[in-house]
């Protein structure tokens, strides 16, 4: 079997491109909030950022995750739902984080400071995470 150099354009057009008014969420550790807010989700070693079309979802998000991030989808430079039901995005900035839902008890004790992190977009709050 050989192997063919795939474009991002070429994978994206296997795709459905989606527009929504509702939030994709993003699973992460309560930790890197603070980083996540200041640089946003990137792709890591994967061509896309995956992310979950529901909150209750189970495609398009890591299991036993500390918090739910919230991205608003109208301030994503395109999204793509795959066969798979994952929805996918090139990068999501920070800017577009515009809520979590805590869904650990160590997320929750520090709710409030992970939320001040979305509120100033700053680390000012990145000792709470570290907590969690």
């Amino acid at each position: 079997m050989h192997t063919v150099p795939v474009t991002l354009e070429a994978l994206e057009a296997s795709w459905v491109p989606v527009v929504r008014d509702e939030p994709v969420w993003h699973g992460t550790r309560a930790s890197v909030v603070d980083k996540i807010v200041a640089e946003g989700i990137r792709p890591m070693g994967r061509t896309h950022v995956h992310l979950a079309g529901e909150l209750d979802s189970r495609v398009g998000k890591r299991a036993n995750v500390d918090v739910m991030l919230a991205v608003d989808p109208k301030q994503l430079d395109g999204l793509w739902v795959s066969p798979n039901g994952v929805f996918l995005a090139r990068m999501v900035p920070g800017t577009a984080i515009v809520d979590l839902v805590a869904m650990t008890r160590a997320a929750q004790s520090c709710e409030d400071e992970l939320r001040s992190l979305l509120r100033s977009g700053t680390r000012t709050a990145a000792t709470a995470a570290s907590r969690a």
